[in-house]
């Protein structure tokens, strides 16, 4: 399923690779959409910070304003493991949990100084983790609205965070060209970073491999314009790509997830196109 810039779904069949029906999902660009563990539900949200829920034929049920602001990620919003609650992130610095079922929001998270860029929740455990505009990762505690750990190892905006199904290692990237890698024990020294010539707009895990993980990065000119969008594939015990894809999009790669079994990897970028 994705979700575009002028608020509409495209699902897509994975045997043939050919879409279904679009549809009019939102009145603003889509920003972030998250499927519930049980793949009962989907989320979506939008530019104008407006969340629905979704059955998985397409019927929606709910409408609600979330933020005043656009709702980064759903990822920006992440569900809980037992899908009872989940957690929106948005540009008005806030990340906000929500009871799923009573559509009603349970607390704010408070301490990033700027847009909030990415969120995840944490697989098996009570813990949440954001990246922001301001450069740091927060980790907090689902239960209070307390910041357990606060890191500022990147140099610029950090782009994405993303939990391994390991429950051991939390993945992040960012606009300084880094991938950083952190062990849950010890959240405040990465365990390594990985270097590329490329600004990283997104991570995914493989969901079978835990070490291996992709990346989608852009070039950066000396005008500081991006182009092209080209895809690494790393291991957690090198500090060097394994491969890459270069020019897999004639720009930014915003988006990526693996099919369940690992054989297929999605991309979404800004050159308007999904390639898998």
């Amino acid at each position: 399923m994705t979700g575009s810039s002028h608020g509409e779904f495209t699902p897509w069949t994975g045997l043939n690779f050919k879409f279904g029906t679009t549809l009019t999902a939102h009145d603003t660009a889509i920003h972030a959409m998250k499927w519930s563990h049980d793949s009962q539900w989907l989320i979506s949200s939008d530019h104008e910070g407006v969340i629905k829920y979704w059955q998985p034929n397409l019927n929606n049920l709910k409408a609600f304003q979330g933020h005043k602001y656009p709702v980064r990620d759903l990822r920006m919003c992440s569900f809980s493991p037992s899908d009872l609650k989940f957690v929106s992130a948005s540009d008005d610095h806030q990340l906000k949990i929500w009871d799923f079922r009573r559509l009603k929001e349970d607390m704010q998270l408070s301490g990033h100084n700027w847009d909030v860029r990415t969120v995840d929740w944490h697989p098996h455990l009570g813990m949440i983790a954001s990246g922001s505009r301001d450069k740091t990762i927060r980790v907090w505690d689902p239960r209070s609205t307390k910041c357990l750990a606060t890191i500022k190892n990147h140099g610029d905006m950090v782009t994405q965070v993303q939990w391994n199904q390991n429950g051991r290692w939390l993945l992040s990237s960012g606009r300084d060209c880094c991938i950083k890698l952190f062990d849950v024990r010890k959240l405040n020294e990465e365990v390594t970073t990985f270097v590329t010539k490329r600004q990283v707009h997104s991570i995914a895990w493989h969901p079978v491999h835990e070490t291996m993980f992709a990346s989608g990065g852009s070039l950066v000119d000396k005008n500081k314009m991006q182009s092209e969008g080209s895809i690494e594939f790393w291991v957690t015990d090198s500090t060097r790509p394994k491969a890459c894809v270069e020019g897999a999009h004639e720009s930014q790669i915003w988006s990526m997830d693996w099919h369940p079994m690992g054989h297929i990897l999605a991309t979404s970028s800004n050159d308007k196109t999904t390639k898998l």
